[in-house]
C-alpha cells in the first residue's frame, strides 16, 4: 500500500454539527488523530497524539462502539463509512481532528476515496488554518472549508496570524467556507479586529464566526458587556459576522 492509503484515526461517528456555518446539520464525522498545536481551550485533547493504537466507530444502533487498529487502510475504512451512511440519514461528511492537514497524503487519498463512495454528499473540511502548503494540494477535493483563526492571546501559537495570512492566500478559488474565532472575556478587541480584517480582505463572502470560549460565565453582567462590545465593534468591520457558541455543549451531544 502507498502512503496515501495509511492514516491514523481517532473516531468515526454520526452527530449534529455544533460549530460554524453548518451548525445543526446531521453529519458523519471522520476524526483524524494528531495535532501539534494543542490549544489550551481544545475540547478534543484526546486527539493530540497521532500514533494511537486504536480508533473507534460509533453506530447509533449498536453499543459499545467497535474498535479497530491504527494505522487504518483506506480500502478498509471506506466501505465501513459507506455502510454506516446508508443506514443513517446524514447531510454531509465532516473531516476533523486533531488536525487533518497534518496527515496530507492520507487526506488526499481519503478525499478522493470519499468522492467515489458517498453518493455525492458534500464534504466539509475542518482545519486550524495553519497548513497553507497542504491546503493548496487539496483544492477541489472538498466542498466547504471551515477554518480557524487562532488568536495569539487565546491559542498561544507563535506567529499564528502570519500563518493564517499565508493560508488565506492559498484559499483563493475556494468559494464556500467560514472562519471561526474563539475568544474569551479577556481577549483584546484589537486581536479580534485584526482577524476580522484578515478574513474580510481574503474571503469577504464567508461567515465570520465569533465563538465564545466554553467555560467562562457569559451570563455575568461584565461578560455580557464584553459580548456586546465585541459584536458592535466587529460588525463595523465584517458584514458576515455571526456569534455562535458550541451548540453541542448546550445539548450535551457528541
Amino acid at each position: 500500500m502507498n502512503d496515501k492509503s495509511l492514516g491514523f484515526l481517532s473516531e468515526v461517528f454520526i452527530s449534529i454539527q455544533g460549530e460554524g456555518s453548518w451548525v445543526g446539520k446531521r453529519q458523519l464525522f471522520i476524526r483524524l488523530a494528531g495535532c501539534s498545536q494543542q490549544c489550551p481551550y481544545c475540547d478534543t485533547k484526546n486527539t493530540w497524539k497521532k500514533k494511537v493504537k486504536n480508533w473507534v466507530m460509533y453506530d447509533s444502533n449498536k453499543w459499545p462502539p467497535i474498535s479497530y487498529e491504527n494505522p487504518v487502510l483506506l480500502p478498509f475504512l471506506l466501505p465501513r463509512v459507506k455502510q454506516i451512511m446508508r443506514k443513517h440519514a446524514v447531510y454531509s461528511v465532516a473531516i476533523t481532528g486533531g488536525e487533518p492537514l497534518e496527515q496530507p497524503e492520507f487526506m488526499l487519498g481519503l478525499l478522493n476515496g470519499l468522492k467515489r463512495n458517498i453518493d455525492n454528499l458534500e464534504i466539509m473540511l475542518e482545519t486550524n488554518g495553519l497548513e497553507h502548503k497542504v491546503i493548496k494540494k487539496l483544492k477541489g477535493k472538498f466542498d466547504f472549508l471551515a477554518m480557524d483563526i487562532k488568536l495569539p492571546s487565546v491559542a498561544k501559537i507563535a506567529g499564528s496570524m502570519k500563518k493564517h495570512a499565508a493560508f488565506f492566500r492559498a484559499t483563493e478559488k475556494i468559494k464556500k467556507g467560514c472562519v471561526k474565532v474563539v475568544f474569551g472575556p479577556q481577549t483584546p478587541l484589537p486581536e479580534i479586529a485584526a482577524a476580522a480584517l484578515l478574513a474580510k480582505r481574503h474571503q469577504p463572502s464567508w461567515d465570520f464566526i465569533l465563538q465564545p470560549r466554553s467555560g467562562p460565565n457569559w451570563s455575568s453582567a461584565k461578560n455580557k458587556s464584553v459580548l456586546e462590545n465585541n459584536i458592535g465593534s466587529i460588525a463595523k468591520i465584517h458584514s458576515q459576522l455571526r456569534l455562535l457558541p458550541q451548540m453541542h455543549k448546550y445539548l450535551y451531544i457528541k
